[in-house]
């Protein structure tokens, strides 16, 4: 999975972020339909967040984190770019 649509400072992050959810997902037996009807999203905003999970909006994260029981170090290193 890559940024290449929006390369920069967060990409890297941004990256790391979406496999993190990604495995969290695989690991919880949560689909991306799933998530994505919990979030009230489409799924194919689903799959626009994990390319750019900077346009997630709080709600949809604060479900993504419940449902794929997302770590808190997850949410914490992809939210600070000093930590690595």
């Amino acid at each position: 999975m890559s940024n290449k649509k929006n390369p920069g400072l967060y990409s890297e992050k941004d990256i790391d972020f979406s496999r993190a959810i990604e495995a969290c997902m695989k690991r919880n037996g949560k689909t991306a339909k799933e998530l994505a009807c919990k979030a009230h999203i489409c799924l194919r905003s689903h799959y626009n967040r994990l390319e750019r999970p900077g346009e997630m909006t709080v709600n949809e994260l604060r479900v993504y984190i419940r449902e794929a029981r997302i770590p808190a170090e997850d949410i914490l290193d992809a939210l600070y770019l000093d930590k690595k």
